[in-house]
């Protein structure tokens, strides 16, 4: 990390509901697929997913898991995929792929349990891949999503989201005196425009705000926003990506 920033002044539209994709294991993956399995079985003929196939690298072996699934709605295929090479190779082979000219980052990357997860929106459709070690290299799950033909569903009250944004992953884990909730978001507004807005519907809400900066990280620029009330604690980073900017919210409750 080196220079920081201040978050410029600028305005945001209401917050509506969102849907939620209920996941109890950290480590997501198997549940995403089950889940994704079950969906598919109650939603009947989801609609197709009009997206070319994911990249892959050189010498990977794929295999259908859902070929036309929805999750809250919203249209998924998903793969599942073994490479040859370690989960650090593969993830690194997406940052190659997935920035853009100048060198900068059009993903967003994050942990989830043992897992490596790196995300892309292109165009209307968003890329997910989650990456973890195997006998002989890496194996993993790719996600591909159309958010805008998801209908929105508000099952149960969670996290603020800006007018727009869709839903693409919504995780429950619980530890020894606390348990977590994290929400990935996309949506077509601006970095700027995504922290004012949890800084201003936060600060509504009662949270008292801890921390709110731009981080210039390896990864290019970060805004990173903490608060916390009562029990609980919440991390906002957003991170702009080429049509908008993607979302990881983390609320914790302390026992």
């Amino acid at each position: 990390m080196s220079a920081m920033a201040p978050l410029p002044p600028t305005t945001s539209p209401a917050t509506r509901p969102f849907r939620w994709a209920r996941l109890r294991t950290p480590a997501g993956a198997a549940a995403l697929a089950l889940s994704l399995a079950v969906t598919q079985a109650q939603a009947g003929s989801p609609p197709t997913v009009q997206c070319p196939a994911a990249p892959v690298p050189a010498g990977t072996t794929l295999s259908m898991v859902a070929p036309q699934a929805a999750i809250n709605g919203m249209p998924m295929r998903i793969v599942q995929f073994d490479a040859k090479i370690p989960p650090s190779d593969v993830i690194a082979w997406y940052q190659r792929r997935w920035t853009l000219a100048g060198g900068r980052p059009d993903y967003v990357q994050y942990p989830l349990g043992a897992w490596q997860v790196i995300a892309r929106k292109i165009g209307s459709c968003f890329y997910t891949v989650q990456v973890q070690s195997s006998q002989t290299g890496a194996t993993g799950l790719i996600g591909v999503s159309v958010p805008s033909q998801g209908e929105a569903l508000a099952t149960r009250p969670g996290f603020p989201a800006l007018g727009g944004s869709h839903t693409l992953l919504a995780l429950e884990s619980a530890d020894t005196g606390k348990g977590a909730r994290t929400w990935l978001f996309v949506n077509d507004a601006s970095m700027a425009e995504n922290a004012h807005f949890y800084l201003q519907t936060l600060r509504g809400l009662g949270w008292k705000e801890q921390m709110a900066q731009t981080l210039q990280t390896s990864r290019g620029v970060a805004a990173t926003l903490t608060f916390q009330r009562g029990n609980r604690t919440a991390e906002i980073v957003v991170r702009p990506v080429a049509h908008g900017a993607v979302v990881l919210a983390t609320e914790v409750t302390h026992d």
